[in-house]
């Protein structure tokens, strides 16, 4: 134990730990750091060993952010795009030179789409890896899951999974039977109660 303080370390608790009066716990740190505070000894009363307290100066490490730009072009009308680009100089004075004119078109339908689909810088929090441990039909079921989900949105379609986890189809609950198994039930609707 003396040889691991003597490297340049430092033990923090300066008081016997056991009933018999050793030093039998303790809380060693690099030299001078500043990790622990407030280090006291207690005596619970239920054993011969007593009980170290400290505080530890440990921030919460920082959100991963990442920042992107993207442009909604959903937004964007065919015909004012048309309309604003034929006023550009790309298509009144076009340039000779072939990479000239690359820059020129590049320029001026990032002008237009400037104009009809501003583009947003957004900060997104990184989120974890989940599935590092799945195998890869099982992430792309997950993916073909998620992407169904977010194509009908709020309709009422589930998707059937087989045992194996593959994509087996769409069935939609609101079918003739389930409305005609609902419409006919027994369950009469309680009229609610108000307090």
């Amino acid at each position: 134990m003396a040889d691991f303080q003597n490297s340049f370390t430092a033990q923090s608790v300066c008081q016997p730990t056991h009933d018999d009066g050793n030093v039998l716990d303790s809380l060693i740190t690099a030299e001078h750091s500043e990790l622990l505070g407030n280090i006291d000894v207690h005596n619970p009363g239920c054993s011969d060993h007593k009980l170290v307290t400290a505080e530890l100066d440990v921030g919460r490490p920082s959100a991963c952010h990442r920042q992107f730009t993207y442009r909604n072009v959903k937004v964007v009308d065919p015909v004012t795009f048309a309309a604003r680009l034929n006023a550009k100089s790309v298509c009144t004075a076009p340039a000779d030179d072939v990479n000239t004119f690359a820059d020129q078109l590049d320029r001026d339908i990032t002008d237009v789409l400037d104009q009809l689909a501003p583009s947003p810088t957004r900060v997104k929090r990184c989120g974890k890896r989940i599935n590092r441990w799945l195998p890869d039909d099982a992430v792309a079921a997950k993916r073909l899951r998620r992407k169904l989900e977010r194509r009908w949105g709020e309709r009422s379609s589930i998707l059937i999974e087989s045992p194996t986890g593959k994509h087996a189809g769409l069935q939609t609950l609101s079918s003739p039977s389930h409305d005609s198994l609902i419409t006919n039930s027994d369950c009469k609707k309680e009229p609610a109660t108000r307090v």
